[in-house]
């Protein structure tokens, strides 16, 4: 995605970027690199994500193009240590009022400078304003590794606080309140359950000994759900994985094959979406192909 139209990483999440400064001295060149190897770390941590928010970034889907917001952190952290003290890493954005995140402010906004620096740092901007026009920053102690790995899984800014809630942080309770400050005027999503519907068609050489889906549920507990009902030519297999989950894997057994022979891999998969797969191969060569689900 474009920087002021200076510079590119791609939304492919392939590790390349392109950076085009002109004019520019070596501050602004190292700031702005920083800046773009941070999205190429995002594309490394969860490719498919990361494809997902630089469509949002470029159709201007503030809340879901989280991925700037990330890519601000490390560009103000290692900028700072590269050219002032270390001491003065985690000194930036402390001057933003809430009221430039709206979705009213236009497209300069999509990114929320201030939050990596806030989760990592021990200052609440907001005690030195009375009127409450600054960010509310009562969480900290977050690593920027621990920050950066929240991004698995992440499609939009609600789950990366979701995945930042399972941290072991003792200001973890404040999260909601720091999040939900920025774009209060942003559509709420209505949590929804994961479906997945499975078929076996003409062609596949095998039926189905066991579907498994291991999720994380809304209080953070692993579950499993075992579909071991053989499954056959022409029959459809359902799964309904309840709202709030997170943390989707899948994955299937040929009746029959080799004991490591599985269908998805463990696949993951996105909360709230219906999913429907067809699957055809051979018994120790099984394969999958994804499908509308109006013609299941």
């Amino acid at each position: 995605m474009y920087e002021n139209l200076l510079s590119y990483a791609p939304a492919t999440g392939v590790q390349d970027a392109v950076i085009y400064k002109y004019n520019s001295d070596s501050y602004d060149i190292f700031e702005t690199v920083m800046h773009e190897l941070a999205h190429v770390t995002h594309s490394q941590i969860d490719r498919n994500k990361y494809t997902s928010f630089a469509v949002a970034r470029i159709s201007n889907q503030k809340w879901t193009a989280y991925g700037e917001t990330w890519a601000c952190g490390p560009e103000a952290i290692f900028t700072n240590r590269r050219y002032r003290l270390p001491a003065k890493e985690l000194d930036s954005y402390q001057n933003f009022r809430l009221s430039d995140f709206t979705y009213s402010t236009g497209s300069s906004y999509l990114y929320i400078y201030p939050v990596v620096i806030d989760l990592m740092d021990s200052y609440n901007q907001r005690e030195r304003n009375l009127n409450n026009e600054l960010p509310d920053d009562r969480v900290s102690g977050y690593s920027l590794r621990e920050i950066a790995y929240a991004l698995r899984g992440a499609g939009d800014m609600d789950e990366w606080k979701s995945n930042l809630a399972k941290i072991n942080n003792p200001t973890n309770f404040f999260l909601d309140t720091y999040f939900n400050q920025y774009f209060p005027d942003r559509p709420l999503k209505t949590p929804a359950n994961t479906i997945i519907r499975i078929k076996l068609v003409v062609g596949v050489g095998y039926s189905v000994d066991w579907i498994k889906v291991t999720y994380t549920d809304e209080q953070g507990k692993n579950q499993e759900i075992l579909y071991n009902n053989d499954t056959s030519l022409g029959e459809v297999a359902t799964i309904t994985i309840p709202a709030g989950a997170s943390n989707i894997h899948m994955d299937a057994k040929p009746i029959a094959s080799l004991s490591d022979t599985r269908i998805f891999h463990n696949l993951a998969l996105s909360a709230g979406q219906n999913y429907c797969f067809h699957l055809t191969g051979m018994v120790n060569n099984p394969k999958y192909e994804r499908v509308e689900c109006d013609i299941l």
